[in-house]
């Protein structure tokens, strides 16, 4: 295929210096550096004991971002967000985090990124009267979901061909 591999990493209270190739002195090495950030890298002596060396290959071999800007502080917002494009308060996911025992989620239908990747290349078959929006992306994601537990709210109804994860938050909703 000529489309590239889209993988994007997002994680709940995730520090800049968790990341090894975010670390002072880790050096870019990135085919494509976007963004450089405008504040001095964090210090060498940092707290993180983590090692990313797969994340740091992603890194180096593919493109890094050094800025991000979250719509909202909390997570089931903020997914929301990420996912359609939109500011939480239009899509419904706002301004507090769904429970366990929450009775909607992001709405069926807000279209998702997983969704667009399926819909960019539309083919058009007049004489059966068929149209078919898969661009060739197998969509996947993998974690917490915290968009609604119900049938209708989870992944694979919002576009996602596969789902490997939680419905809310281990603790049972907690608040982040």
């Amino acid at each position: 295929s000529d489309h590239p591999n889209i993988v994007i990493l997002f994680a709940d209270n995730l520090g800049y210096n968790d990341i090894g190739t975010f670390r002072s002195g880790s050096g870019s090495g990135s085919k494509k550096d976007y963004s450089p950030s405008p504040y001095p890298p964090p210090s060498s002596s940092s707290s993180s004991s983590s090692h990313t060396p797969n994340i740091d290959s992603l890194a180096r071999d593919g493109m890094k971002f050094h800025n991000w800007n979250s719509a909202a502080h909390l997570c089931s917002a903020s997914r929301a967000a990420l996912l359609t494009g939109r500011y939480p308060v239009r899509s419904g996911v706002y301004p507090a985090v769904f429970k366990p025992d929450a009775v909607n989620g992001l709405r069926p239908e807000e279209v998702t990124i997983a969704e667009y990747l399926k819909m960019m290349d539309v083919n058009i078959d007049e004489r059966e009267g068929n149209v078919d929006f898969d661009f060739g992306y197998a969509t996947s994601i993998v974690g917490k979901w915290h968009l609604g537990h119900r049938p209708e709210y989870l992944p694979t109804s919002q576009g996602f061909d596969s789902w490997l994860g939680v419905p809310y938050h281990m603790s049972g909703g907690s608040t982040d």
